[in-house]
């Protein structure tokens, strides 16, 4: 497939207006069909002091994207005989005092219940995996295990660790050997710092208007909740060779794309299957996953009926990628009415009430009627820069909106997350209201998504 000349231009407008309006670094974009890549480009820098421009085949740490990476890996091991997913941790990880609570598939489909570590407060920055996970080994699961969905980064870490102990190999090595260098991955490593490559960025922060670098050790970018470094290239190299059964057999990859049947309460739209988010966009099947580091923002998605994907990567702490994927895809597979009738329409099961609230508390931020102190936790209040109508303005949530777009809820340290596109006359606004257990608001931050 040869892209056109016109699809091209329309790529380039939308991420140059997001390098623009998310006050952007660098961002990378590779799309591909059919098996190959079809189009890799960058935009902005890698380095900005240096002026070293990104490309596709710069190299970002991935965040949580790299889940199913480890989600893969088990899934070999598990068509090698060497496990099953409905085994009991205790059987491979009993240093988890309730192990024999849990089993491997809760710990991939985040229905555990096991604490998130980095919700521990005191935590070191730099711990090894094992201090990771020894950080909640005595600590009981938050729900009954099966019953829903908690996004934990400790399921990750754990099965990382799972893998190291069955391959006597580091997660990394299993990584490298297993699919890096067989798929033809090579701008991908993991346990490295990807400004230290040859092709590799700095992360950065936006504030008082210029690009601070967040550089971080290996530790802090995670394990196998979120060790990969990897380019938009590599990342569609993976999806098409996961499409085409070249990562894990026909069953398994049946198994890592079919999310448990919706646990009590609200479920997470279109559910988490092992290390991928599964759901439709305009009618079409989608696995993705995004993933968030300090400095380092990843989207992927995978579309397998038209064997088409898209990664969208940046070294901008403020990015968000949503929305950039959703039209990134309708340039390719442009949605019919109907189709776009649907996606206006939001996710299934909305809380009303929470809605009016939700969108409420945003009116507010909008017209300077509420307090930074009101909508923010106290632990980064200080963090913010503006007031509340600045932060809504520097958004681009200025006017009414034309359509509040609810993208679903899911439960997070211990919280309920409430996701909004909100739809203003100049900007596509992604918003995030957080519900604490005991129903107070401790965030409600727009952000600039177009």
């Amino acid at each position: 497939m040869i892209v056109p000349a016109s699809v091209v231009a329309q790529v380039d407008s939308v991420l140059e207006s997001a390098m623009k309006h998310q006050h952007l670094p660098g961002v990378s974009v590779a799309v591909a069909v059919d098996g190959h890549v079809v189009y890799a480009h960058g935009y902005g820098y890698r380095n900005v002091p240096k002026r070293l421009p990104s490309n596709g085949h710069t190299v970002y740490n991935i965040a949580s994207t790299s889940k199913q990476f480890v989600a893969a890996a088990i899934m070999r091991l598990q068509q090698q005989g060497l496990l099953n997913v409905n085994d009991r941790l205790s059987k491979y990880y009993p240093q988890y005092k309730y192990a024999d609570r849990v089993t491997l598939r809760q710990l991939l489909t985040h229905t555990s219940g096991i604490p998130d570590y980095l919700d521990q407060s005191g935590f070191p920055p730099n711990a090894t995996a094992a201090q990771q996970v020894a950080a909640i080994a005595k600590m009981p699961p938050e729900f009954l295990p099966g019953t829903r969905f908690e996004y934990s980064n400790s399921n990750y870490v754990i099965l990382g660790l799972i893998v190291e102990k069955l391959t006597h190999r580091s997660l990394f090595d299993v990584w490298r050997q297993w699919f890096f260098i067989p798929l033809g991955m090579r701008d991908s490593t993991a346990g490295e710092l990807p400004w230290t490559l040859s092709n590799g960025a700095m992360g950065y922060t936006y504030k008082s208007g210029s690009f601070v670098a967040i550089p971080q050790t290996v530790a802090q970018y995670g394990y196998g909740d979120g060790g990969v470094d990897s380019s938009a290239y590599d990342l569609n190299v993976w999806d098409q060779a996961l499409i085409a059964g070249r990562v894990v057999d026909e069953a398994s990859l049946r198994a890592m794309t079919t999310p448990p049947q919706a646990p009590d309460g609200e479920p997470q739209p279109g559910g988490y299957g092992f290390g991928l988010e599964v759901g439709t966009l305009f009618g079409h099947r989608e696995w993705q996953h995004g993933g968030d580091n300090e400095g380092f923002h990843t989207g992927n998605a995978v579309f397998p009926d038209d064997r088409f994907s898209v990664a969208i990567v940046s070294n901008g702490n403020q990015f968000d990628y949503e929305w950039l994927v959703t039209k990134l895809f309708a340039l390719f597979y442009p949605p019919s009415q109907a189709q776009w009738s649907e996606f206006y329409a939001g996710a299934p099961h909305q809380n009303t009430a929470v809605a009016a609230r939700a969108l409420g508390v945003l009116r507010r931020m909008e017209t300077g009627t509420i307090k930074k102190s009101d909508v923010l936790a106290p632990a980064i209040v200080s963090q913010i820069p503006g007031t509340p109508k600045e932060m809504a303005a520097n958004a681009g949530a200025v006017g009414q909106w034309t359509h509040a777009v609810y993208r679903g809820m899911e439960f997070r340290s211990g919280n309920s997350i409430y996701d909004y596109l909100v739809f203003y006359p100049h900007a596509v606004v992604a918003y995030y209201f957080v519900l604490t257990p005991r129903g107070a608001v401790y965030a409600a931050l727009p952000v600039r998504a177009d």
